[in-house]
This record gives C-alpha cells, structure tokens and sequence, in this order.
C-alpha cells in the first residue's frame, strides 16, 4: 500500500470519532487553507483549529503548501496529503461499522455543499448553468448488472481525477486562481424490489 493510501486510512480510521477532524480534513483535501480560513469556513473556535492542525502536521497528513504575512503574523496554507477518497481495497479493510459512518460523512458534506450552493446561498452563476447535470436514475438489476454499473462508476471517477489534475496544471500555467466545484458520483442499492 502507498504511503499516500495508508496516510488516508489513518484519517479514516482515527477521525470518524472525531467529526471536527475529519471536517477539517475533507476541506483541505480540496484546497489549501490557513487556520484561519479553516475556522470560519468549519464555525470551529480557531485555537482548536490550530490544535487539530498541529496535530495532523506531525502525524504526517498534511502538508504545508505556502505561507503569507498578513497583518505581522505568517499564515501557512494546508493541504492533506493524497487526498481525501476511498480506493476499493481501502473500504474493503473497513468495518460495517465504519464504512456507515465514512458513507454519512461523505454524504452530510455533499448535502450540506450543494444545499448552500444551489437553494440557500445560490450564486447566480450556479442558478443560471444549464450545463451542471443533476439526475437520479433509478434502476432494477442483478449482480451483473451491478456490476458493470460499478465499473462505469470507477472510470468515471478516474476521468474526474484525471480532468481536475489537468484542470489545476492550466490553471497553475495560466496563473489563475479558478473557482471550486464538487463533482458527486453515487452509486448505492436502494431498496428490495416492490
């Protein structure tokens, strides 16, 4: 197992008790962020930031991308190392216990991010796309079937990866800034048949 995997499983396995952490943890694997910015964007007190920052600088989690003087003091800007998703052999080592807790996490995060987004502090760029596609698609299946929606998934998920890795090096060549999205990709069994 990479170091990056094992590093992600460390979060996994030592924060689902701690949701502080692991929110911390899900912001800075999308960006890097200073204390500061942590604390208004979590609503944590910042000293605890700052404490559950430390903390996850010397376990190795997270790493410092740069710093700013802002006002006499340095603010250092981090990100979490390798990223904050789950491989399938990383799920597999779960419990049933965990894997419900981590599926929560993932889910109360997204439902908070497209809630502010989309229906309660909308931008206009947000309201006016006809081009972001949002769908539920219900489906009956087998265990083939299953399957072969599972793989479509996987190769989604490594386009999106692949699509945000080229996405920041034009953006980094271009010397812009961007703006963030969440891409959600769901895939879950819903019910017996009626």
């Amino acid at each position: 197992m990479s170091s990056e995997r094992w590093k992600f499983r460390h979060v996994i396995e030592s924060y689902l008790d701690d949701p502080e952490r692991l929110l911390i943890a899900g912001e800075l694997a999308d960006a890097p962020h200073s204390a500061a910015q942590l604390a208004e964007i979590t609503g944590l007190p910042a000293a605890r930031v700052r404490r559950h920052l430390r903390q996850m600088r010397e376990e190795g989690l997270i790493e410092s991308t740069r710093e700013e003087t802002r006002r006499g003091t340095v603010e250092h800007y981090h990100l979490i190392i390798g990223g904050l998703w789950l491989e399938d052999e990383d799920l597999a080592e779960l419990s049933l216990e965990q894997r419900r807790r981590q599926y929560g996490y993932i889910l109360k995060l997204l439902l908070t991010e497209a809630t502010r987004a989309l229906v309660t502090q909308p931008l206009d760029r947000n309201l006016e796309r006809i081009d972001g596609p949002v769908a539920r698609i219900p489906i009956f299946t087998d265990e083939q079937g299953w399957d072969e929606l599972a793989e479509l998934h996987r190769e989604l998920f490594e386009r999106v990866f692949s699509a945000r890795d080229r996405i920041a090096k034009r953006l980094e060549e271009n010397g812009e800034e961007g703006f963030k999205v969440t891409s959600a990709i769901l895939l879950f069994e819903s019910g017996a048949a009626p």
